[in-house]
């Protein structure tokens, strides 16, 4: 171990990061790196270099935070990282809804009983995504 971060919590935010950006298998593939998101290239290799950047992140170390990119169509990459709270994170998601409700209700209009955790099915996201949709309509 030549940093003896190995067992970090950065450490397995970075790998996660690369698995998410570059492993067609990982189940969020298709989120980031489906989608051009790609982690910034001297850190692809170089665990050291990205450490030293997040660390002089502010917030780093607030218990409850993780790092979050503030554009989220762009890149992990300096610039375009920061230290975030949950709540931030969330209103910083793609609006992968509108697309959807759209959907929702033409589908709603020829299927009426139909349970939302069979919605969520056919739609492939969460019943949870479902049910807060449903909400607006």
């Amino acid at each position: 171990m030549k940093h003896r971060l190995s067992y970090t919590p950065e450490r397995r935010c970075w790998a996660n990061i690369k698995q998410r950006c570059y492993n067609k298998k990982n189940p969020m593939y298709h989120q980031y790196g489906g989608r051009g998101i790609k982690l910034y290239k001297p850190w692809i290799n170089n665990f050291k270099l990205f450490y030293e950047y997040i660390i002089s992140l502010p917030d780093h170390g607030v218990k409850g935070y993780t790092l979050d990119r503030e554009n989220n169509e762009g890149n992990y990459e300096p610039g375009n990282l920061r230290w975030a709270d949950w709540k931030t994170q969330m209103n910083n998601r793609r609006e992968r809804t509108l697309g959807l409700r759209k959907s929702l209700i033409d589908y709603l209009k020829h299927n009426e009983k139909v349970t939302q955790q069979e919605l969520a099915d056919v739609f492939n996201v969460h019943q949870s995504t479902i049910s807060r949709i449903l909400k607006d309509i």
